[in-house]
């Protein structure tokens, strides 16, 4: 994706099931498959991508975060349906250690964790029907529900950025919501697609949406998205 107007395919991994959700931190990328967790994929030479790394999660495994909280350490989080939020440690891309597990009490399928000013990390959940959560992350043990947003659609999964949060909703297509201020959210833009949303990435002001194709949206104007490319994709982009 150099040139966001014209994507290219350059290698494939494939995985046991469904691959719902992927990260690309230093050199690896982080996948998960809803059968079978979390791979570690060396990707430093991109057309030669090579698995180095397994952990099993409960539940469906589906969208994920990565963050450094210290030198030296790593972890994943991991949104895995009726499995919750789960927590692994990757400082060793080749062994992967499951820490916690903390219960959505819905079905988590996407998520977004971004730093919340005081330490800790702030987890944005989608959970399907159940719209949007918001989970603070003091440590990988624990965790704390703060705030459920009801959306028009399934949210499917959700990236942050700047005080919006942009959700990829189903047949809801892409919904763009203030939460600046958690406790009075509110949808402020919405982008129809052709085929459900399912999948969400966000780089430099721009959406790149999973539905059915790429989509790559402009959104440095939060309130008007605008349709940049649309890429037919092989097999159904999830």
């Amino acid at each position: 994706v150099r040139n966001r107007f014209k994507p290219e395919v350059v290698a494939t991994v494939r995985t046991p099931g469904f691959a719902g959700g992927v990260k690309f931190r230093e050199g690896y990328v982080y996948l998960t498959d809803a059968e079978s967790g979390l791979y570690i994929i060396d990707a430093s030479a991109p057309r030669q991508p090579q698995i180095v790394g397994r952990q099993p999660v409960t539940g469906s495994a589906r969208g994920l975060g990565v963050f450094t909280p210290a030198i030296g350490t790593k972890l994943t989080y991991i949104a895995s349906e009726r499995g919750g939020l789960q927590s692994i440690d990757v400082s060793q891309p080749s062994r992967p250690r499951w820490l916690n597990r903390y219960d959505a009490s819905g079905e988590a399928y996407g998520l977004d964790i971004v730093d919340n000013g005081q330490g800790g990390k702030t987890a944005y959940i989608a959970d399907g029907r159940g719209g949007m959560k918001i989970v603070e992350i003091e440590r990988p043990y624990d965790a704390t529900l703060t705030h459920h947003i009801p959306i028009d659609g399934i949210a499917a999964d959700v990236r942050v950025d700047n005080g919006y949060a942009i959700i990829a909703a189903g047949e809801g297509g892409l919904i763009i919501m203030d939460v600046r201020d958690a406790n009075r959210p509110k949808q402020i833009a919405r982008l129809n697609t052709t085929e459900p949303a399912w999948g969400v990435e966000i780089d430099g002001g721009y959406a790149y949406v999973s539905a059915g194709e790429l989509i790559v949206v402009d959104i440095r104007n939060p309130l008007l998205p605008r349709v940049l490319v649309q890429r037919p994709m092989p097999g159904s982009a999830y």
